[in-house]
């Protein structure tokens, strides 16, 4: 190589109390030694550059198993000129970034990440377009040496590390770049290609391409965009939260603390956010409490109003709705639909005007009643899990709905025949010579909470759906009595329907001394007669 335009140590201004050791400590700050991609690819963004290209080639040595990992970042910005290379790159804390607005690296530090990795050299080409091409070797004790080459043609840098590396390294490495380059460099405004490969075989080991739009992992997801700020936002199922800072598509800083809400997650970008001094963090200035506002109205403003757009057509209302209500958001009750057995859907608010409201899991002779009855069943069936979808609705009502098959009853109308007429005019005539006789007898069938029970107090004729409390009033009352519907499922008004045809009288007795029984109508005595009078009605025949 020709011999060199200039050589000397890579020096930091004076600073009081200083020592040797500074470099070192400059290095040190960088935690993840991969993080020189950062720093390399904000320098091309700084640099005009429209596209970065990252190679990684690893090159057996002599030694078995040794070898040499060559990693090149190469961008097409406007190069560096001798100026630049001497009295900036090779001086640490001072950069031609200073007082540049929208320049991200601020400091002029960044460049010592490359020592991170402790290459054995770290190699700098660029040109302008106009002038030479200057090739600027660094090596690891902080030495350089700068050379001079014809220039021309187009204009951009290319830095390359010399990192002494096993061969049962190089995956851990490579899969290492490609998680630094996603973390860092995930959201970039420009094209970043990567690609790995072996020296001297020819399928690459990786490529990928990095950059992609800014965005958050989310179920629901909003993007706004106002006075140079960007800000998606959206809210999660499951998996921590997260808060993220960027400047041009790069990483300033990230969080998985729920600074804005348990389930909620959000990228910020924003060209005049900064990071710190010690860039493990951004800076709490005024752009980023602006920032800050902006992510907050987002969340309750545009992510509220995505939530309200989705539930309609939602296949899993239910994890919307959780996840909605878990990330605190403030839903409006008059916007939110929630769909009914009918079909049709209501508003939460007028269902919190409702007398009563119900839900179910799967449409029955019941709920089709009900429904059609004009009686609020919720459509539990929509959701992946009925369960978590009822408990967020009872957070949204107040309470939980209860099942309708739990809370109300269909009595259905059974046709009866000749024998069961006169068999329920037996048993009316039976009860009124004891107590007093229901206003009507009924035969139906039941399905739901009263489901086998004996009997219920009706309301005007089946078919029916019944309250329990309209299902229990009182029969035998003195003033309005209500009609008496006995369920033909019951084993004891099964078997009187049966005697019924062959021992009306007796079949009669029977019934209504289990009627009577059943509503406490008859204590010992009275029960002692009835039975002997049974007995009676036996011998007599029909």
């Amino acid at each position: 190589m020709a011999s060199p335009y200039r050589s000397g140590r890579a020096t930091a201004p004076s600073v009081a109390g200083g020592d040797d050791g500074l470099v070192d400590a400059l290095i040190q700050q960088f935690a993840d030694p991969l993080a020189f991609y950062r720093e390399l690819v904000q320098n091309a963004i700084d640099a005009g550059a429209t596209r970065v290209s990252i190679g990684a080639s690893w090159e057996a040595s002599a030694e078995p198993g040794a070898g040499t990992m060559v990693v090149s970042v190469r961008d097409d910005g406007c190069g560096m000129s001798r100026q630049v290379l001497e009295n900036q790159l090779t001086v640490l804390f001072r950069s031609g970034k200073e007082g540049q607005e929208g320049k991200i690296g601020k400091f002029g530090i960044g460049f010592v990440s490359v020592l991170a990795l402790v290459p054995e050299k770290v190699v700098v080409r660029t040109t302008t377009g106009d002038t030479d091409l200057w090739t600027l070797e660094l090596r690891s004790d902080q030495s350089y040496e700068l050379f001079q080459a014809p220039g021309g043609g187009s204009s951009g840098t290319t830095v390359t590390l010399h990192v002494p590396l096993a061969r049962d390294e190089v995956d851990r490495f490579v899969d290492g770049s490609l998680r630094a380059l996603r973390k860092w460099c995930r959201h970039a405004e420009l094209p970043i290609h990567f690609v790995a490969h072996l020296v001297g075989e020819g399928e690459p080991l990786r490529e990928a391409r990095v950059d992609t739009p800014l965005s958050v992992e989310a179920s629901i997801s909003v993007r706004v965009e106002e006075g140079g700020t960007t800000v998606v936002a959206g809210v999660i199922e499951h998996g921590s939260p997260l808060l993220a800072f960027f400047n041009r598509g790069l990483l300033l800083h990230e969080t998985t603390e729920a600074v804005l809400g348990d389930h909620v997650r959000v990228s910020i970008q924003d060209g005049r956010l900064e990071h710190t001094l010690s860039r493990d963090s951004v800076r709490r200035d005024a752009h980023y409490a602006n920032a800050m506002k902006l992510a907050r109205r987002v969340i309750d403003r545009d992510l509220t109003r995505a939530v309200h757009e989705a539930l309609p057509t939602s296949v899993a209302p239910d994890r919307v709705l959780a996840t909605a209500l878990a990330a605190g958001l403030a839903l409006d009750p008059e916007r939110i639909e929630l769909a009914l057995m009918s079909g049709a859907s209501e508003s939460v608010q007028r269902l919190r005007r409702r007398d009563a409201v119900f839900a179910a899991t799967a449409p029955s002779p019941l709920s089709e009643a009900a429904s059609a009855a004009q009686v609020a069943i919720l459509d539990l069936s929509v959701a992946a899990d009925p369960a978590r979808y009822l408990a967020a609705i009872a957070e949204l009502l107040g309470a939980a709905p209860p099942s309708v098959e739990a809370a109300l009853t269909l009595a259905s109308p059974v046709i009866e025949s000749g024998s069961d007429l006169a068999l329920l005019d037996g048993v009316r005539e039976l009860l009124g010579e004891v107590h007093r006789a229901p206003s009507e007898i009924r035969l139906v069938t039941l399905e739901g909470a009263l489901s086998g029970a004996r009997l219920v107090s009706g309301v005007d004729a089946p078919p029916r759906v019944l309250t329990r409390e309209e299902a229990t009033e009182n029969v035998f009352a003195l003033i309005r009595r209500p009609p008496l519907w006995l369920d033909v499922t019951d084993p004891l008004v099964y078997a009187a329907r049966a005697a019924a045809t062959t021992r009306p009288s007796l079949a009669a007795a029977v019934l209504a001394r289990g009627i009577l029984l059943d509503r406490g109508l008859l204590d010992d005595d009275r029960d002692d007669e009835w039975l002997e009078a049974a007995i009676e009605r036996v011998g007599e025949g029909p």
